[in-house]
């Protein structure tokens, strides 16, 4: 068994326990580590999070070939499950295969393949694919897969582009009886994703809102809870005011204490193990 599926197979087993799993978004491979050394089960990598750290916007920039890369750098130093945006899933229903099957290489968990077609994190006039159509992607998807137990997650942006929390509960029904095995409520509320579950039951759902506590989370019986740009807000306050104190003091001393030390970066990304591996194979 590969790595990868050994780590698919803990997902499955996590989301089998009811448990509400509270997943960080990372956007590279050390802050990954981070989350993985704080002791959390799994960790989530979205288009948001890598754009950002490219200093794009979120707006479809990203090409399959950039995901992957970044996916399979993350993916390749964790031990625990990598769940990851697979965007609208590149092109069409005909085309989705050769997505899917780059994604399964890149040595993710999980993909979640949404119905949103344009405008989104913009002001500009939100599309989404008919119902029918996402099915259908969501068939080609399960088709592509050699690894079975790659999860293929089905996302709604329903709520954001029409407001309609019957329209988005519709279409979620409609890709779980498609095979997804779970769906995303983009959007959702707690309250809103318990008139989800009155309405779709047996439902494995995963929400990315992260604007609750865990525990109403929990009590509105999501399985997941993505906090997608997590790592990407809290290194972007920590940069940003570091520098603003350097700036004004031009002292390296006075953000000594938000520098943090050395050796903790080089324990996470194991100094030691190749030292212990160079003196095993005689590089001393």
């Amino acid at each position: 068994m590969t790595k990868s599926t050994r780590i698919r197979r803990r997902l499955r087993e996590l989301l089998r326990t009811g448990a509400t799993l509270a997943v960080p978004g990372v956007f590279d491979p050390l802050t990954a580590l981070q989350v993985e050394h704080a002791g959390f089960q799994a960790a989530y990598i979205g288009s948001y999070a890598i754009s950002s750290s490219l200093g794009l916007p979120d707006v479809g920039l990203l090409d399959l070939t950039e995901l992957c890369s970044r996916f399979a750098s993350v993916s390749d130093v964790l031990r625990i499950p990598l769940i990851a945006d697979a965007e609208a899933g590149f092109y069409d229903a005909a085309s989705i295969g050769r997505a899917v099957r780059a994604l399964e290489r890149s040595g993710v968990a999980a993909i979640h393949i949404e119905d949103h077609v344009s405008g989104k994190h913009t002001e500009l006039r939100k599309r989404i694919l008919e119902p029918a159509q996402m099915v259908q992607k969501i068939h080609a998807a399960l088709d592509a897969r050699d690894d079975p137990e790659l999860m293929v997650i089905a996302r709604t942006d329903a709520l954001w582009a029409s407001g309609r929390v019957d329209d988005a509960v519709e279409r979620m029904s409609a890709y779980h009886e498609a095979g997804a095995d779970a769906v995303m409520a983009a959007g959702f509320s707690a309250g809103q994703l318990r008139e989800v579950r009155a309405n779709v039951p047996g439902l494995v759902v995963l929400v990315n809102n992260g604007s609750q506590s865990l525990s109403q989370e929990r009590a509105s019986r999501a399985n997941v809870v993505i906090y997608h740009s997590l790592c990407l807000q809290a290194a972007h306050a920590a940069v940003a005011s570091m520098l603003q104190k350097f700036s004004a003091t031009s002292n390296i001393q006075s953000i000594a204490e938000s520098l943090g030390v050395a050796a903790t970066v080089e324990s996470l990304v194991d100094y030691a193990g190749l030292i212990r591996r160079g003196k095993k194979y005689g590089l001393e």
